[in-house]
């Protein structure tokens, strides 16, 4: 759909404009006009008859029935559902997930012009994300694949008939597919676009997902085709590498996302993933050109002069059309034998997805001096669709079901061989060889099928046998699916509807976690060549002895930096540079802005120094990086002692790095050393990401917390070696979706959610995923705690996952009754919702499970599930080694459960 609903809504108004699409191939002169929205209805049908797995009530293909309802039960996975890529009965993840890109990027781009097809769109989009969410639920393992092809290909029967091999392929860490990883991940960023008005949850749910995909595809690289080759080729081999789609994959998680570290990748890595490559072929193999086109799009409307070179490149690949030997003799753009109308199609709507792009920016291409304008491009673009619909030497729709000369013998099984409801009796695997060698049409109107296309002299047999040229694909059709729509636009009215933006694509929200590891090089000159602005502090004063306070010379590189226009970049060079408190506000103009620290940053010891008890804090502004590869040295050792209340009442030492009132921004690669307080602190906030940083202090050091969140959303702590003398990670009251992941623990407090109700004025805690860390030597393990005197408010939906505990006293705790005030009073916060899953490893104490609930709000929703710990301690003189303890709750258990579950009370 995607590609043909993009060109018929835009073909309609070229078609009135009576602008010729190439001079030297005129088409015949008396077709009729195109039922433009005919085409489009028809092809989203299409994908009604690809469907695989239980098909729902108002299926209208009724040919087809259910098929493939035990899909992944050979690795115990659901894996039903999804499509069927062509003709054959084989589940490929990689041209299904670039079917629903650009199916979504179609509905992004033209959906408000879809009108009553706009629902059925989107229903072709969700049976096939439903099932990538299926094929991506278990983190850093992707299932690509379900069929073995080989035995596949050797029989000719039904979907619902098939008994070959339902062979399930996956990709992971050990054997990774970053180019079908990659796609997944853009296909799942598009689509939560899609649905973002319609279905919220779904869309976040859907955006969540589409970055942890990108962050395993970007983070373990290799082909799928080199690691599956057995599996995947000859049929969908990868031969354009899988940089292409690294780079397509960043740009829509940039789109889907808003997030400024998606841009900074992109920037970063865009030449080294062949951004300037000049291969202009695009398909299910090569996405560079569409990224280019998908990222012009940002320079041209949303003005980021970053992407400026997209827009170049974009040119180029337009400039590519215009040479007449590409051509057939019809008229064809035409770029190879094999299926060569998925070429037509893709390129079509990248032309009239550019035509857009430019019309609404008031820009044109400069080919040699010959100026494209975006009427031009619409012409050419309703040139190759009309081809595509029967304006051709042989008058012949290639669109099965469309016009009233189309493809009767196409290289599809379920569609050449009689429907069950006709022959309820199985069809054995080569008993089909008859019918698919025979000359008889297909029994089964596959209606909206577009084939392969004619040859270069723009010949087509109509064979069954010639996959080439008569088998239909789902990545053909999936460009071609906005073509009706061009029924309503109108020559008059078509400014008003590009002023109008037609799109269901709704302002950004920021309800994303896991955001991808970003590598950001070093800024080189005053003006990077992206267009960057570059501040570099010792052009400040700033002295790199370790002694003098540069504190000024900061704030003043930070001052020029906030007010320039564009991309900027504080840069703190090799050196070591002390400084008192440094707060650097906003808002500012630029965007974004990195600070970037090459060499080491002292916190100053004179804590009089610090009005706001923070010492570098990122306030009120967004899209900011933090980035390394230096260090943060709060020289708290010598401060330490005043936390104690007998040096001095207990005073409060600065934090070592703050971002409060700060969006869309990202701490990485550094390290934070001896912080005379929390490290890194993240209050009211929105989009952060911490991430592959370093935080060490003492284990006696106090209120040390590595990374400490409170009242935020949308928070992610990511890839971290944590060892304070406090929590590794603490999760304040406020919060809204924290994610922790991959996070080495010890020593320390472990990672906690809490305290909750120490203050009158908290509020309610939901959502928190803890999953993948490992924690050694600490004091907790997995942590809950809240204290007994205090407001009444919530926490909910907090699971721990996926946890390694190496000699850990509590690994597992609740404890409701943090603080020793009060004993008769009980916590007034209410938990539920609470799962403890997947933890394993050893305790140091013989109590390895403590759910410690409050008698006032006793606990709720409490799941235990596959918990086994041992007793690593000295001997016990109890009877058991290690046990659970529980107090006003009534946990649910299943799995392993080691120690037992203890009773509740």
């Amino acid at each position: 759909m995607a590609f043909s609903s993009l060109l018929l809504v835009a073909l309609f108004s070229i078609l009135l404009t009576n602008a010729a699409a190439h001079p030297r191939h005129q088409a015949p002169k008396h077709f009729a006009s195109h039922n433009y929205k005919d085409a489009l209805t028809k092809s989203i049908l299409y994908f009604e008859g690809q469907r695989s797995g239980k098909l729902p009530s108002n299926q209208r293909v009724t040919w087809r029935k259910d098929s493939g309802l035990s899909d992944g039960s050979a690795m115990h996975v659901d894996l039903v559902g999804g499509y069927y890529d062509a003709g054959d009965n084989v589940k490929f993840g990689f041209p299904m997930a670039f079917t629903t890109t650009m199916l979504s990027w179609s509905v992004i781009e033209f959906g408000g012009l879809m009108k009553s097809e706009l629902q059925n769109a989107r229903e072709a989009i969700k049976w096939s994300t439903d099932y990538l969410l299926k094929a991506t639920a278990q983190p850093d393992t992707i299932y690509v694949q379900v069929g073995d092809a080989n035995k596949d290909h050797a029989c000719w029967e039904r979907p619902e008939d098939m008994d070959t091999p339902r062979t399930v392929v996956k990709i992971d860490k050990n054997n990774p597919g970053t180019e079908v990883a990659a796609e997944t991940a853009a296909a799942l960023a598009a689509a939560s676009l899609v649905f973002r008005r319609t279905d919220r949850t779904y869309s976040k749910f859907l955006a969540t997902r589409a970055i942890r995909v990108f962050e395993f595809a970007n983070k373990y690289r290799g082909a799928y085709s080199n690691t599956l080759k057995k599996f995947v080729c000859p049929f969908y081999c990868d031969f354009s590498g899988y940089q292409d789609e690294l780079l397509w994959g960043a740009a829509w998680l940039h789109k889907a996302t808003k997030n400024p570290m998606y841009l900074n990748y992109i920037q970063q890595n865009g030449l080294t993933l062949g951004a300037d490559e000049g291969d202009n072929t695009f398909g299910w193999d090569n996405k560079h050109v569409g990224a280019r086109i998908l990222l012009s799009k940002a320079f041209l409307v949303q003005k980021v002069q970053s992407l400026h070179d997209y827009k170049g490149q974009s040119d180029n690949f337009i400039c590519s059309l215009i040479p007449q030997s590409q051509y057939t003799p019809g008229g064809l753009l035409f770029k190879m034998d094999d299926s060569n109308m998925q070429y037509v199609t893709s390129t079509s709507f990248l032309l009239v997805t550019y035509a857009k792009y430019l019309t609404t920016s008031q820009k044109v291409v400069n080919c040699g001096g010959s100026i494209v304008t975006p009427r031009k491009l619409r012409a050419l673009a309703k040139k190759q669709v009309d081809y595509l619909l029967g304006d051709n030497p042989l008058k012949m729709s290639y669109m099965v079901g469309y016009g009233p000369r189309y493809p009767q013998r196409i290289h599809h099984r379920g569609s050449s061989l009689p429907s069950i409801a006709s022959h309820p009796s199985k069809i054995q695997c080569t008993a089909g060889f008859s019918v698919m060698k025979s000359q008889s049409p297909n029994p089964n109107i596959h209606i909206g099928a577009v084939v392969g296309g004619p040859d270069g002299k723009d010949r087509f047999p109509d064979q069954r046998s010639d996959y080439f040229q008569s088998e239909p694909a789902t990545y053909i059709n999936a460009p071609l699916a906005t073509v009706g729509e061009l029924g309503c636009l109108t020559v008059e009215h078509e400014k008003e509807v590009q002023q109008m933006n037609i799109s269901v694509e709704a302002k950004p929200f920021h309800h994303f976690k896991d955001p991808l590891p970003v590598k950001l090089g070093l800024a080189g000159a005053p003006v990077a060549p992206g267009g960057e602005a570059v501040f570099v502090i010792t052009n400040y004063g700033a002295k790199p002895d370790g002694k003098s306070d540069s504190s000024m010379s900061f704030q003043k590189a930070w001052k020029d930096a906030c007010n320039s226009n564009g991309p900027a970049r504080v840069v703190v060079p090799a050196g070591t540079f002390k400084t008192g408190e440094i707060i650097f506000t906003g808002p500012c103009t630029a965007a974004p802005i990195t600070f970037e620290v090459q060499g080491t940053m002292l916190g100053s010891e004179d804590v009089s120094m610090y009005s706001q008890n923070q010492w570098i804090t990122i306030e009120h502004v967004n899209n900011v990086i933090v980035t390394g590869p230096g260090t943060l040295d709060g020289l708290g050792a010598s401060t330490w002692k005043l936390k104690d209340d007998s040096f001095g009442g207990g005073v409060r030492l600065p934090d070592s790095l703050v971002f409060f009132a700060s969006n869309n921004s990202v701490a990485q690669n550094f390290a934070s050393v001896n912080s005379k307080g929390f490290h890194i602190k993240v209050l009211q906030s929105v989009n952060v990401t911490v991430q592959n940083v370093t935080i060490t202090a003492p284990g006696d050091s106090p209120n040390t917390d590595g990374v400490h969140v409170s009242r935020s959303e949308n928070v992610n702590v990511l890839d971290s070696t944590i060892g304070t003398g406090d929590d590794c990670v603490s999760i304040g009251a406020g919060n809204t979706n924290v994610t922790v992941a991959r996070i080495v623990c010890g020593p320390g407090h472990g990672l906690s959610v809490g305290s909750l109700g120490k203050w009158q004025d908290e509020t309610d805690l939901r959502g928190v995923t803890v999953t993948n860390c490992t924690l050694t030597n600490t004091t907790n393990g997995a942590r809950i705690k809240s204290y007994r005197q205090s407001p009444s408010l919530s926490a909910s939906g907090i699971i721990f996952d996926d946890l390694v505990m190496n000699g850990v006293h509590n690994p597992i705790i609740i404890d409701q009754n943090y603080d020793s005030m009060n004993l008769q009073q009980g916590s007034n916060v209410k938990l539920s919702d609470i799962h403890f899953r997947n933890i394993r490893g050893t305790s140091l104490t013989n109590v390895a499970v403590t759910l410690n609930c409050s008698s006032t709000f006793p606990c709720e929703g409490v799941e235990l599930v596959d918990i086994d710990l041992s007793y690593a301690g000295a001997p016990s003189q109890d009877s058991l080694p290690v046990q659970s303890a529980c107090q006003n709750v009534k946990p649910t258990v299943s799995g392993i459960m080691n120690p037992p579950a203890c009773p509740a009370r």
